[in-house]
């Protein structure tokens, strides 16, 4: 074919795939429908192919550059970087404080967990061997020379590494929280009932005794957002389990299937709980501060939390599916 007869036939649609490119260009492109997308696809696979047998048949250098101009803003288009819209996120953000805050499975591992959690702290510092019957004797002397010193001993490189460390560590407890509801629900509050007891108790062990400014120094900051990540996770564990006993008139593992899509809300926002803790816990919780700035850290996190989960949660009603 020569070179005239392959441009009158390929004409119409070079300048249609230019013409998509221009719209795509403007500030309206997210008024573009699913059909000139997919018409644009189909067009740009087009030009690349042309573009290729102009190569290969070696066609004018008017042509060939035509072509690679199209290709060129087309690759652009199809690769480029989208800025994250501020908008965007603001909506994501208050469809989740709205899940959070209306969750009944997520108000009662909240309860499970900070339930056990004070009691058994109240234990921990009233009973002199009720910390040690709970996780040995041996951990318990460990705990209490790992607070003896002050954390602001520790290196920088040590820093980046305890704070690998506590996301791994927590992450996993969380996942476990979460994982577990599927039996039903009972491992996920077996999971917040065995975490409660046993963090309460080495709490209320180490506030009773001879390093209680050093432990308290340490976990004040990170505290807040580390326990709420793990009951985030284990009320979306019990949302698991409760959907495998109320189904809606869906089959069993449909029921699971849509209640673990409706439950990425949890699980995002524990994983971001706990991440934030985790970075608290590494770098900030181990400097050498007076205990007041400690706890107004503390008071932030947990200022934070509130204003996400209820205000945010309240003001925005019932939430809608992300």
């Amino acid at each position: 074919m020569d070179e005239d007869t392959l441009i009158k036939q390929k004409e119409k649609s070079w300048r249609r795939y230019d013409y998509l490119l221009a719209k795509l260009n403007t500030p309206r492109k997210k008024k573009l429908s699913g059909e000139l997308i997919t018409e644009f696809c189909r067009l740009h696979r087009e030009v690349c192919s042309d573009l290729s047998c102009a190569v290969s048949a070696q066609r004018s250098e008017g042509v060939i550059r035509y072509l690679h101009t199209l290709v060129g803003r087309g690759h652009a288009q199809l690769y480029r970087f989208e800025k994250v819209r501020i908008w965007g996120m603001r909506q994501i953000l208050r469809e989740m404080s709205a899940r959070l805050y209306y969750d009944n499975c997520f108000r009662l591992a909240l309860i499970i967990f900070y339930g056990s959690f004070a009691v058994s702290m109240l234990l921990g510092a009233i009973g002199d061997n009720f910390c040690a019957a709970l996780i040995g004797e041996d951990a318990t002397l460990h705990l209490e020379k790992i607070y003896s010193y002050s954390a602001a001993q520790r290196s920088a490189e040590q820093n980046v590494q305890m704070s690998g460390y506590y996301i791994q560590h927590n992450t996993s407890l969380a996942l476990q929280c979460f994982a577990s509801g599927i039996f039903l629900g009972l491992g996920s509050i077996y999971c917040l009932l065995f975490n409660g007891v046993m963090l309460g108790a080495a709490f209320g062990h180490m506030l009773s005794g001879p390093y209680s400014d050093n432990f308290l120094a340490f976990v004040l900051s990170h505290g807040p957002f580390e326990l709420t990540g793990i009951a985030v996770a284990g009320g979306a564990g019990l949302k698991l389990g409760y959907s495998m006993v109320r189904t809606n008139g869906l089959t069993r593992l449909a029921s699971l299937r849509k209640t673990a899509h409706d439950s990425v809300p949890l699980v995002v926002t524990a994983a971001a709980l706990i991440c934030s803790a985790a970075m608290i816990e590494g770098f900030w919780s181990p400097l050498d501060l007076p205990l007041f700035y400690k706890a107004a850290m503390g008071a932030l996190c947990t200022l934070i939390l509130f204003v996400f989960i209820v205000v945010l949660g309240r003001k925005y009603g019932e939430p809608r599916s992300i």
